[in-house]
């Protein structure tokens, strides 16, 4: 069908210019034919192909052309840079107040909720009424010996010269030997640290006690909390039931 048209216009051509001149030689219309038919290819092999959807993977190179590709990567290298950029403003911004967040992290343990032996001023007193309120299960004929411990400068909100910590020696049942720390509202006395890691608790009243028993040691050591005071007792005894004792003695005391 093609070669028919190219026929037909080569002739209609050929019709015109013969007008009142002689007709060429039919070679010359087989040349034109032919060079008329190389010109007509570039059209139809090296045009646009189509690619079906979804059909590009790898290095193929979808219908639009190499040039778009490489007319695109100076557009995706430009868009790398400005946010490699912005990633600089923003760390450069953010590093110098995450160090001071951790230089004030590293202050605050620094500064430990615990006082330390250094920080207190020991003085034997006697047992007043407003600790016998404190150490109601205390009987002043139980009583050995009675010591304050006060701050020798200020610490946890209190200022020096305030009393933050009590020691009592005294005798509990059957005679069992015991020593009391009491810690005033958020006072804790580093030494005594183990007691609040105590895993074991009984509850009697209202009170939940910690204690842990040490058969090795000969000791128990019990642990509770009570109107804001912290109890860190210790008593030379290993035995369940004097241990019971002097829990139930505490615990009807308040």
């Amino acid at each position: 069908m093609k070669g028919n048209k190219k026929d037909k216009r080569i002739e209609k051509l050929f019709d015109e210019c013969a007008e009142g001149h002689p007709m060429p030689d039919r070679r010359v219309i087989f040349k034109a034919e032919d060079e008329l038919a190389e010109k007509s290819v570039p059209d139809e092999v090296f045009g646009e192909v189509p690619v079906a959807a979804g059909a590009t993977c790898g290095n193929t190179v979808s219908s639009g052309g190499v040039g778009r590709l490489f007319g695109r990567i100076p557009i995706f290298a430009w868009y790398i840079a400005f946010v490699l950029i912005i990633a600089a403003v923003v760390l450069a911004t953010l590093l110098p107040v995450a160090l001071r967040s951790n230089n004030n992290s590293v202050d605050k343990l620094s500064e430990s909720p615990y006082i330390t032996r250094s920080q207190l001023l020991e003085s034997n007193v006697q047992l007043d009424e407003k600790m016998a309120e404190i150490i109601p299960f205390i009987g002043e004929e139980a009583l050995e010996r009675f010591t304050q411990f006060a701050l020798a400068s200020p610490a946890m909100g209190y200022d020096d010269g305030d009393v933050v910590m009590w020691r009592a020696e005294y005798t509990a049942y059957e005679g069992v030997d015991v020593c009391l720390y009491v810690e005033a509202r958020n006072i804790f006395y580093d030494k005594l640290s183990e007691y609040k890691n105590i895993q074991s608790t009984y509850t009697s009243g209202r009170i939940t006690f910690r204690f842990h028993i040490s058969a090795r040691e000969k000791a128990t050591r019990i642990y509770f909390l009570k109107g804001g005071y912290g109890y860190n007792i210790e008593a030379e005894t290993a035995d369940l039931i004097e241990v019971d004792a002097i829990i139930e003695n505490i615990a009807a005391s308040f």
